[in-house]
């Protein structure tokens, strides 16, 4: 619960940065018990329902952000839920910005071996529909 503390601790200084408006103060708490829990479906809605909701010129820079607060935040915390490392990759059209090609954007960290006999593998699929087109999105948490 350290962790916890340490996020409601900094999330004056989190909100201050206008750049993290994308999450709000539930959404930290649903992070937190994701990793906690172990459970890959409820991540997998909190980031469909975020990515359905806003318009398709701001995903680019949501994800960006997103893994800019993972990183930070949760790396330091990483060992305490028993995760080795997490695997976000999405790919379509993300961001258009004049030309409509198709880009793929990842999100790594921790250690990320596949081919670990050792580890709890959780991966999940889904897609996003915007009006550009769909975006796949894969998730994939390691747990030891």
């Amino acid at each position: 619960m350290a962790f916890y503390k340490f996020i409601r601790k900094n999330l004056f200084f989190i909100n201050k940065i206008k750049s993290f408006r994308f999450f709000k103060g539930k959404d930290y708490s649903l992070l937190f018990s994701s990793f906690l829990f172990q459970d890959i479906y409820l991540f997998k809605n909190w980031l469909r329902i975020k990515m359905i909701k806003m318009s398709f010129k701001k995903h680019r820079r949501f994800l960006y952000y997103l893994k800019v607060f993972l990183i930070n935040l949760f790396l330091p915390y990483i060992k305490k839920f028993n995760l080795e490392g997490f695997y976000i990759k999405v790919k379509g059209k993300i961001g258009l910005g004049g030309n409509s090609k198709k880009r793929s954007y990842s999100i790594k960290c921790g250690k990320f071996a596949r081919y670990n006999k050792n580890l709890k593998l959780y991966y999940d699929f889904f897609s996003v529909s915007t009006l550009s087109g769909s975006l796949g999105v894969k998730i994939i948490f390691l747990y030891s």
